[in-house]
């Protein structure tokens, strides 16, 4: 008993004196975080210590703790951007981080996502043994791939590093100017940092952040060519190319023999523009492009199919009445027949290869994307979800009308996706090279992108929902609603927390719904991710039918996507270099490439691509075991210790 009173009173005693990270046996890393404050008509900048280390809890999952000296010491924002920032630095230092327990240690009150990326250089550093420099602040949220995005309160938070006598701040790039919330305008960010005795440098990625704030290089993989598809890829993909073309041609028949008065404006642009994109797939092929050719016929068909079906609906509306047409919609996709013979297809599906695995990975994505749209179908046909919640019409039987086309566009979407998963595994059966392990951590790492995607899920409901909602004067579910009537990748999100996971659950088990949960997870995670830099730090701005009108930070989507689309290269290099065929992942960076070029809205949705396909490479190497296998530095490395040493 005196023996346990005496642990007891050392472990007090050590605590009290502020040694509670000697206790578990970790040199903690301190950075400098910055926020602003409004209260009372005051607005101030705050820059405050964050002590980070970790420690191993074997058998244990992933874990975070808050250690605070107030109640409610740290926000809901802050502890999502943790998570994530968290999550990313895992991801990117490709460390095992099972058992793992990452603490979080500051005083006083913080909330607000802007200190993920100097988050996520601290756990970097925690985890790889180096220190922050401890006259450097820094804020900006996080990406997937490690871009940072901008953030607001920029003034303060320079004044806030002035007065705590930091040397150097890292700000987002594209960030000149900032809103002052004392002088009610914009002000030049490099001239307040000037005035105030204080470097400003404005960094695009967590790579050059990292060498700025610790003076070390984090690895990273080498610069590589732009990635093909093996022979073996490429003739399939040729094949499911000319597959999809046959349908195409089918579906513009039938349309061609629908009658005029069924036709509409939409159906009319949408077969117009899907014959447009059908006669770019022989350009296509001709260049050696087999994946974009497969992309441009699939939306072709799936787009001459939609226009088919919406005018078919309205024919049917028109002959046999209302209940006949939302029959129609219901059945005309035949949704729950191509969802069964999907399922059955993935549950006789196994890889042999990590490029199959990968490719494997894409079927359960598509399968689990179909899932939502079709239930979001059925939801909209039965008036139990209104769905676009802000259209104007002035006829209430309009109105239904266009809800019940509006499912006919989720059936169609959700048979699309089902139909893609058949040529999915036919890719995933030609793929060869080095074979997956007997053992992988795959519910592990479901887990870790589940998390992952729900922290972000929280920051955009709490950064854009909520203000909405005060700004508006309604209610949260009110303001849900209408989010959910403009975003479809909000919608998508939604839906696939609501159907998705627990279709997964009933149909699949073992590996099988471990690698279905990783799935719906990796697909959850860049949609949630492009929710955060699409809302909060592009300053995205939609109309009330969904469509992007402008992007007020386009600066820095610029810098994203060259950043992207260079570390999606990389890591699909990463993969070849170790025998693994990246088919799956060289896909997704080709529909990137197709969409950058294109309007602000094309590019948004290339962006999201690029991080999906640099997240599903980084997790085939994860699961193959190779993904810390980078670069150590070099001549690179060198002139960047001697930038940092100028700097000083």
């Amino acid at each position: 008993m005196h023996a346990r009173r005496s642990a007891l009173a050392l472990a007090m005693a050590l605590l009290a004196a502020g040694h509670w990270t000697a206790c578990l046996g970790a040199e903690p890393v301190t950075v400098n975080a910055l926020s602003y404050y409004q209260s009372g008509g005051q607005v101030g900048g705050v820059c405050g210590p964050v002590e980070i280390w970790f420690d191993q809890n074997p058998g244990k999952s992933f874990r975070l703790a808050f250690i605070e000296d107030e109640i409610d010491g740290y926000g809901e924002l802050w502890r999502a951007a943790a998570w994530q920032a968290s999550l990313v630095a895992a991801d990117l230092s490709g460390r095992d981080v099972a058992g793992v327990r990452l603490f979080f240690q500051r005083s006083g009150r913080v909330d607000g996502p802007s200190a993920g990326a100097l988050t996520t250089v601290g756990v970097l550093a925690a985890l790889r043994g180096d220190k922050v420099l401890s006259d450097v602040a820094m804020t900006g949220t996080i990406n997937p791939d490690g871009t940072i995005g901008p953030v607001g309160g920029v003034p303060h938070k320079i004044d806030g590093a002035a007065a705590a006598g930091m040397r150097l701040v890292l700000i987002p790039y594209g960030m000149r100017n900032d809103r002052d919330e004392t002088l009610g305008r914009d002000v030049d960010l490099f001239q307040r940092a000037a005035d105030r005795g204080i470097e400003l440098r404005a960094v695009g990625d967590i790579y050059e952040a990292y060498r700025l704030a610790t003076g070390s290089e984090l690895p990273r993989p080498a610069p590589a060519p732009v990635p093909t598809l093996g022979n073996a890829s490429y003739q399939q993909a040729k094949i499911i190319t000319s597959k999809w073309r046959l349908r195409f041609r089918e579906e513009a028949a039938e349309y061609d023999r629908i009658p005029e008065d069924h036709k509409s404006e939409y159906t009319e642009a949408m077969m117009e523009w899907a014959r447009e994109v059908e006669e770019n797939v022989d350009d296509h092929l001709a260049q050696g492009v087999a994946p974009a050719a497969l992309v441009a016929i699939t939306e072709a068909a799936s787009s001459a199919a939609l226009a088919n079906e919406v005018a078919r609906t309205i024919w049917v509306d028109n002959d046999r009445g209302r209940e006949g047409a939302i029959e129609y919609a219901r059945l005309f996709a035949q949704a729950p027949m191509k969802r069964r013979m999907a399922i059955d297809r993935l549950k006789n599906a196994s890889p042999r290869t990590l490029g199959a695995l990968g490719t494997t990975i894409y079927a359960y994505m598509s399968l689990t994307e179909g899932i939502t749209y079709e239930n979001l179908g059925n939801l909209m046909l039965s008036g139990k979800l209104e769905k676009p919640i802000l259209t104007r019409v002035t006829e209430e039987d309009d109105v239904e009308l266009e809800r019940i086309l509006e499912a006919v566009y989720y059936m169609q979407m959700a048979a699309a996706d089902y139909d893609y998963v058949e040529d999915v595994l036919d890719l995933a059966s030609r793929v060869e090279g080095r074979a997956t392990p007997a053992s992988m951590p795959l519910e592990a790492t479901a887990d870790f992108f589940r998390r992952a995607a729900q922290a972000n899920l929280n920051q955009f409901e709490k950064l854009v929902i909520d203000q909405a909602a005060d700004g508006a004067g309604v209610t949260y579910s009110r303001a849900k609603d209408a989010m959910l009537s403009k975003d479809e990748q909000y919608l998508l999100a939604w839906g696939a927390q609501q159907f998705s996971q627990a279709e997964m659950f009933r149909e699949f088990e073992g590996d099988q719904l471990s690698l279905a949960r990783l799935a719906l997870a990796i697909r959850t995670y860049t949609l949630s991710s492009s929710l955060v830099a699409n809302h909060y730090s592009l300053g995205v701005e939609m109309d009330d039918e969904g469509y992007i009108v402008d992007v007020k930070r386009d600066a820095p989507l610029k810098y994203m996507l060259d950043f992207a689309e260079d570390q999606t290269r990389r890591n699909i290099q990463l993969l070849r270099n170790e025998d693994v065929d990246p088919s799956d992942v060289v896909f997704d960076y080709v529909s990137a490439g197709m969409l950058r070029g294109g309007d602000q809205g094309e590019q948004l949705q290339a962006l999201q691509w690029y991080w999906e396909a640099n997240t599903v490479a980084r997790t085939i190497a994860y699961l193959g075991g190779f993904a810390k296998q980078a670069p150590e530095g070099g001549a690179e490395a060198g002139a960047v210790a001697d930038d940092v040493k100028a700097a000083k």
